[in-house]
């Protein structure tokens, strides 16, 4: 789970989809969406709504174990609650009630307190761990090596038929004005990684910021490639940095670098970008964002600088696996 002070940058999008939907269904009751948190406190249910704090309060767990449609599931379960206490007056009612009940079958949900497990896959995820987990070789280029070696058993799943799980969420910091390295980052996760990328703007916060969306699976190791460039970049550079020098140029020619393992690997060239023409992703990714557009941008480069970049990023190696979350299946 993430840390405290990632939470923001975390929960970001997941708070902006739910008010959303909220005021889509609340407008029909003359309601206003409650205050919506998510906290890793809850572990006896995935969703809590408190009429006396007009809150409705998610389960962390589930927005990394569940799919975005059972997300809202547990979000609907929530709100027919609060429609019951407040629309319908049901708070002399047992929670489960008829007022509940009503307000169920009008949000399309059933009104059994229960949710059916996600879809697991265990086995993948340890395999990928353990290609990731390759730190410690004397062969500087294994890590990268297990890199493409993880991409391929993530193109062997995701060409086979099964069961999607599409979800999202937000990575890494917002900014003001976002980086030429930073896209670089993003670019290399979605060509590789089996994610589709979404550069978002918070109106309330004036930046922008990015979201992955995908298997949630592919979203997790997509994740862990992302913190681990972006880590790995801030520290190269305060490593070989000099004065008067640019560190966009350095970090360009790190990341195009690391990219370039890829890139001339037969295998994860071919299949690199065959998952953006997913129609059920495309799908996904279109029925929550359903107005987006494309913009490619143009950059200068300092070819010494940019060459030195070039050089250690195809020596970067991957630390550690990925962290495995376990998530509660009841709703209150």
């Amino acid at each position: 789970m993430p840390k405290q002070d990632d939470h923001t940058n975390i929960y970001r999008a997941w708070y902006m989809r739910l008010q959303e939907h909220a005021e889509g269904i609340l407008k029909n009751y003359a309601l206003s969406c409650p205050t919506l948190s998510i906290s890793n406190k809850l572990n006896k249910t995935l969703g809590h709504w408190s009429k006396s704090k007009n809150e409705i309060c998610l389960a962390e767990t589930i927005f990394y174990e569940f799919p975005w449609d059972q997300v809202l599931h547990v979000f609907k379960h929530e709100l027919a609650h609060m429609i019951a206490d407040l629309a319908y007056q049901g708070s002399n009612e047992t929670s489960h009630g008829p007022s509940f009940k009503k307000a169920c079958s009008e949000l399309g949900i059933s009104s059994e307190a229960s949710l059916r497990n996600p879809q697991k896959h265990s086995s993948l995820n340890n395999k990928i761990n353990k290609l990731l987990a390759l730190s410690k070789s004397s062969n500087q280029h294994e890590a990268t090596n297990a890199a493409i070696k993880a991409q391929a058993l993530m193109d062997k799943y995701n060409h086979n038929l099964h069961e999607h799980n599409f979800s999202f969420r937000s990575i890494g910091t917002a900014f003001k004005r976002c980086p030429m390295w930073h896209s670089q980052i993003i670019n290399i996760c979605s060509r590789y990684f089996y994610v589709k990328v979404l550069k978002n703007y918070s109106n309330r916060e004036e930046k922008y910021f990015f979201e992955f969306y995908g298997e949630l699976q592919n979203i997790a190791t997509a994740e862990y490639i992302y913190n681990f460039l972006y880590s790995q970049g801030q520290s190269l550079w305060k490593e070989y940095k000099k004065a008067g020098q640019r560190r966009e140029q350095f970090l360009l020619g790190l990341y195009e670098g690391f990219e370039s393992s890829l890139k001339h690997n037969k295998h994860a060239s071919q299949n690199s970008l065959i998952h953006l023409r997913n129609p059920a992703l495309l799908d996904f990714f279109t029925s929550l964002n359903p107005r987006t557009r494309s913009i490619s941008y143009k950059y200068k480069i300092d070819p010494a600088l940019y060459k030195q970049g070039q050089q250690i990023g195809r020596k970067l190696k991957i630390p550690k696996s990925l962290s495995k979350k376990t998530a509660q299946k009841r709703l209150n």
